[in-house]
């Protein structure tokens, strides 16, 4: 039976796992151009590559490609779907339209494991795959050195922002953005007594106790003037005295 070249609009190739290998797979290839183009996804440069294989590596088809005269800057796999089975989407960016024509002229690429880039397979790949995801303990301490101190900074960024907070005369706290220390001249200080001294107006003899309080004390006052009266004018009457000797 004759192999189908073309698929849906798609080109039909070939590639196999190493140069070894009898089994071929077959890779569908076609111009991506779709109406939003995503910009890392050039109109006229883009290929779209279907039927990956699960063990396919991005680098690996990179370097196919530029095994077969195609000049490509950058293999990217598409994001994975749930109905997948495995199998990989991914985009082709070629340097200009020429090398998109040259690309779809092709009928195979060359085996993706090589020696220079060989592909783990099996229990081999999921041992590289477990030991990749476990953090050795200098990147551990490195990662977590760096949160502590992006943590440590925003805190006292906060604590700053926090002194710089003024309460204003209904106790409301007022957020201003200052760089530098507050300067307070003379004028300034006698603002911020002046309001307090009103403040203390306000609430004097607010309350009834207070009221008492105020009539004792100036009772209190009062009594001790008095006093201290009398003692002047006896001084003063003794210091007037007739002494004829």
């Amino acid at each position: 039976m004759a192999k189908q070249n073309n698929l849906q609009g798609f080109k039909v190739i070939t590639t196999k796992y190493c140069s070894s290998s009898n089994a071929e797979h077959e890779l569908f290839i076609k111009e991506h151009s779709v109406k939003n183009q995503a910009e890392d996804q050039p109109i006229g440069r883009t290929l779209f590559l279907i039927n990956i294989p699960p063990w396919a590596t991005e680098s690996a088809l990179l370097n196919a490609f530029k095994k077969s005269q195609i000049k490509v800057e950058s293999v990217k796999f598409a994001p994975r779907e749930s109905h997948d089975n495995g199998f990989r989407n991914a985009f082709v960016v070629v340097d200009n339209g020429k090398s998109v024509v040259k690309a779809l002229k092709l009928s195979s690429l060359p085996p993706l494991s090589t020696d220079g880039e060989k592909i783990s397979l099996g229990l081999e790949q999921w041992a590289k795959s477990y030991n990749d995801s476990v953090n050795c303990r200098e990147s551990l301490i490195a990662k977590m050195t760096e949160v502590v101190t992006n943590y440590d900074f925003s805190s006292t960024k906060e604590k700053e922002e926090e002194k710089n907070q003024q309460v204003d005369d209904e106790g409301w706290t007022v957020v201003t953005k200052k760089k530098g220390g507050m300067k307070r001249t003379e004028r300034a200080i006698n603002k911020i007594k002046g309001k307090m001294e009103r403040k203390e107006k306000a609430l004097k003899n607010f309350y009834r106790h207070q009221i008492r309080q105020e009539k004792k004390d100036q009772l209190v006052l009062l009594r001790k003037k008095v006093e201290e009266d009398k003692k002047r004018i006896l001084t003063l009457r003794q210091r007037r005295a007739f002494k004829p000797f």
